[in-house]
């Protein structure tokens, strides 16, 4: 499945430009990192990306069709955007919440139920289905999350980053889930992520934006020498030696 993005332009108001002329496409089975310091428009394009905020000019296109044309629920079986804050009901336990995913489709319970169940069991949760959200650690939480978004059985995952306000266990432990489902379930994914060393490490691309435009868009090993002006670092400020991952 192919996700594009041509000449997406975006404010939240008119004398704001936070997205600036931004084209790209994702490759199949890719995993590209969105880059950059905050306020760079990572997010705000994101969610464009994902239907949840309209371009105010450009488009992006789901297998050539633009994504406006395409019915939420149809558009919703194809890509799975995971916010930075999910908003699920008060009191919702685990297995609830990731029934969620399987809204788009109009099926018997029985099929629903094994489906919830291998996305609880790939990623790990099945022990806290009849926990609540409230009474989870923030890894727990996000590992439900992501089998909300696996539930829907879609081709290509949006992440707005999935690992903030985790300890580094809890983010490798993630991390390492994400690419194991990625390889499994054959995902295109795309991530809004601050953690450049597991960008350089993991991605297969990074597409680094400065002040709403893309400053470069390269494997990892070519993005290196673009990372410290992209966040106005000194040069001597990135290299290659890893940390936590």
């Amino acid at each position: 499945m192919k996700l594009e993005v041509r000449g997406i332009s975006f404010g939240y108001t008119r004398k704001k430009t936070v997205i600036s002329d931004v084209s790209f496409a994702l490759a199949p089975e890719e995993l590209t990192v969105l880059a950059g310091v905050n306020g760079c428009g990572k997010s705000t394009l994101l969610k464009i990306m994902a239907g949840v905020l309209s371009p105010q000019s450009g488009n992006v296109y789901l297998n050539d069709m633009r994504l406006t044309a395409i019915p939420p629920r149809t558009r919703a079986k194809m890509l799975a955007f995971m916010g930075q804050y999910p908003e699920i009901p008060a009191g919702f336990t685990v297995e609830e919440t990731v029934l969620c995913g399987r809204y788009p489709y109009a099926e018997p319970r029985t099929v629903s139920r094994n489906i919830i169940d291998t996305v609880m069991h790939d990623t790990g949760i099945s022990h806290l289905a009849g926990r609540r959200l409230a009474e989870l650690s923030g890894g727990e939480r996000q590992k439900v999350f992501l089998a909300l978004a696996l539930a829907q059985q879609p081709q290509i995952l949006l992440l707005d980053e999935p690992f903030s306000a985790l300890d580094p266990a809890a983010v490798r432990e993630l991390f390492t889930l994400l690419l194991k489902m990625k390889k499994q379930y054959q995902l295109t994914i795309i991530m809004v992520l601050h953690d450049i060393n597991r960008a350089l490490h993991y991605a297969d691309r990074i597409i680094g934006l400065k002040e709403g435009k893309v400053m470069f868009d390269a494997a990892p090993e070519n993005s290196i020498p673009h990372l410290a002006p992209l966040y106005d670092l000194p040069e001597d400020a990135v290299n290659m030696q890893m940390c936590f991952v």
